[in-house]
């Protein structure tokens, strides 16, 4: 518990926050808001959410695997 008696955040958000915020400062300005999505791995499971990474570079998408934080 921190010393406001609030218990501390152990479910690891702060990590996922800070992992986005890398990602987001290594790509494009225009590209940044999808170091969001990469993160949400909601996008795996919406119709077409694959598409929107892979439709970027194809050849790189399978390269990696379809992982769209790499």
């Amino acid at each position: 518990m921190s010393q406001t008696g609030t218990p501390l955040a152990l479910d690891g958000s702060a990590d996922i926050a800070r992992a986005r915020a890398d990602l987001a400062a290594q790509l494009p300005d225009a590209l940044a808001p999808l170091a969001r999505i990469a993160y949400d791995y909601s996008w795996s499971w919406t119709p077409g959410g694959a598409a929107v990474f892979s439709r970027l570079d194809p050849a790189r998408w399978a390269l990696v695997n379809a992982t769209p934080v790499r």
